[in-house]
């Protein structure tokens, strides 16, 4: 019942349609205490800092995986009653190691203070990327089912060339983070792909008061 809790991220791939469900109770309570929803932040590699043992709890914008795309909401991301809308996925166009993560990234301490998780990247910066490729954000929040759902078109992206994609969510306080890594199909099987969701490597990076 704790409200910034995230449970997991659910991850398919349909053609090059990319469904990210996170799973988590912050959602329908945007607004609380100066909040608002995160953007998804996307690479072509997961290299978390820090061990599965210590629940990643070192792991920040300076030593953990270089992003090097951003899905940035559309609309008011501090208003509980948005329920959703479109968003717009950047090309960084600097990323070349970690240290660059601040410069495309709004991080959890700037936009609240200091966090339960400073330095966890929640905010696309637009400006210091291009405009790639286009998708959907909606909001679940009937108590049984809560849930933060991300659609978005990856065809005019590199991050179909790999194998796997690297992802990471949080609410703008940073007080509860996602990430980990989907293993990307092989070229010929991405015609089979059923509609069927994985819960696959992915790891949440949580301190909580």
């Amino acid at each position: 019942g704790y409200t910034f809790e995230v449970h997991n991220m659910e991850v398919d791939l349909v053609g090059t349609l990319l469904n990210v469900q996170i799973n988590t109770n912050y959602a329908g309570h945007a607004g609380l205490w100066g909040t608002g929803y995160g953007d998804l932040f996307l690479g072509n590699s997961w290299n978390p800092a820090g061990s599965e043992l210590n629940n990643y709890l070192i792991d920040d914008n300076t030593n953990g995986t270089t992003w090097t795309y951003g899905f940035s909401l559309d609309g008011n991301r501090y208003d509980a009653n948005n329920m959703g809308g479109t968003g717009t996925l950047y090309k960084f166009t600097t990323a070349n190691s970690s240290s660059d993560n601040v410069t495309n990234a709004v991080l959890s301490n700037e936009v609240t203070g200091p966090t339960h998780r400073n330095g966890q990247e929640v905010i696309v910066r637009r400006g210091s990327g291009d405009a790639v490729s286009s998708g959907t954000w909606s909001v679940s929040n009937d108590d049984a089912d809560d849930y933060i759902l991300f659609s978005i078109d990856l065809a005019n992206t590199g991050l179909l060339t790999g194998d796997e994609i690297a992802l990471h969510w949080g609410m703008t306080c940073g007080n509860d983070t996602i990430e980990g890594a989907y293993d990307v199909p092989e070229p010929g099987m991405l015609a089979l792909l059923g509609l069927g969701a994985g819960i696959l490597g992915f790891t949440s990076l949580r301190r909580k008061s």
